[in-house]
Parts: C-alpha cells; structure tokens; sequence
C-alpha cells in the first residue's frame, strides 16, 4: 500500500492526510489494475521505465478502478506515478 503525505505548517500543527491504493498483478501482462481505496480525485496516471522515460500516460474518468493496457511495453521494470489532488504515488512493476 502506498502512502503520501501532506503537511501544513501554518500553526504549528501537521495534518497527516494518507492516500492508500493497490496496483495488481505485479508483474503484469497485459492488464494492469489500480484500485484507489481513499476518496480522492485520481488526476493523471504515467508509467515511466527505469531510465525516466514516460511511456504511458492515462487520464481516468472516474474513480476507483483503473485499468491499463501495458500489453504494448517490452519486458522489464516499470514506475507507476499516480498523481492526485493529495500527493503522488509511486509503484514499481514488473512486466513480463
């Protein structure tokens, strides 16, 4: 589960605000899952490979579940960055 966290420090008090989410099967094939368990607004999702190059870039519709076609990427390893309203996630993956 991955976390983000967001501080405010303008009365000395730190609000911790937590965004949790699941990206599956890891690896992966064809079909990657991610599923946001916090009600916050996905904003954009990118899949970049190791060298930092983006190689997808989706802007779901709704929330909840999303689902991504990496059937189109090579075998190796992947960062998924899910960016929200609240902060930023990042996974890795394995694709085979």
């Amino acid at each position: 589960v991955g976390v983000a966290k967001k501080y405010a420090y303008g009365d000395n008090v730190d609000e911790q605000h937590e965004i949790q989410c699941k990206v599956y099967p890891n690896p992966v094939n064809d079909r990657l899952y991610i599923k946001t368990q916090t009600l916050t607004q996905t904003l954009t999702i990118e899949i970049y490979d190791v060298y930092g190059r983006r190689q997808v870039t989706e802007t779901p519709s709704h929330q909840g579940n999303v689902v991504i076609d990496v059937e189109n990427l090579k075998s190796g390893i992947y960062f998924v960055k899910i960016n929200t309203e609240k902060g930023n996630i990042v996974k890795r993956i394995i694709k085979q």
